[in-house]
């Protein structure tokens, strides 16, 4: 027997004897998010709409803007509008968390970096688990929640980086005259 036969024979033998690993649909589909603090909310960020995960960069504010705007940062030589998530919920309050993290949501080649917190890893969940349950979570964030899951006691709000980065609330980081002029609305 040749070395390449020899080796066509173990191989075999060996795909005999072991079990096989079960399919996709006996397993069910998986949901994936990235776990993240925000004050003393826990939420998710849907896997798919995270591109990177950073430390917070040096940002250079811009006049004019809403005091949840960080401003621009340099990235590995591209700029990313970075907003700070507490500010934006607490009308401008940014937390001093030392653990905080940048979500890089990346979409048609256009980059937004939203500060949180913390990031505390992954998550899955059976994707037929997912509903609507109300959470706890600051009003200002509640219309950018898309769904929910469910473990044990514990539910656990997904926050839509997506729906975020596209509300009429994210994209008017200008200042306005009068006295709510950080206020946040949608």
């Amino acid at each position: 027997m040749s070395p390449l036969e020899l080796l066509h024979d173990y191989e075999r033998r060996v795909l005999e004897r072991t079990p096989s690993l079960p399919r996709d649909a006996e397993v069910g589909s998986r949901w994936s998010g990235i776990v993240f603090r925000l004050g003393e909310d826990l939420m998710l960020a849907p896997m798919e709409q995270v591109a990177e995960i950073l430390d917070p960069p040096q940002c250079t504010r811009v006049p004019g803007t809403r005091s949840w705007f960080m401003g621009i940062a340099n990235v590995r030589g591209s700029l990313l509008p970075v907003t700070d998530l507490h500010g934006f919920a607490h009308s401008g309050r940014a937390s001093n968390a030392r653990n905080a993290r940048l979500l890089v949501y990346l979409k048609e080649g256009a980059r937004a970096g939203i500060r949180v917190d913390d990031v505390l890893g992954l998550r899955q969940f059976p994707i037929d688990e997912s509903g609507n349950e109300p959470t706890e979570v600051h009003e200002s964030l509640q219309p950018y929640i898309e769904r929910t899951f469910r473990q044990g006691d514990q539910v656990w709000p997904v926050f839509s980086l997506a729906m975020f980065s596209e509300s009429r609330a994210f994209l008017q980081i200008g200042k306005t005259a009068g006295p709510a002029s950080d206020a946040v609305t949608s």
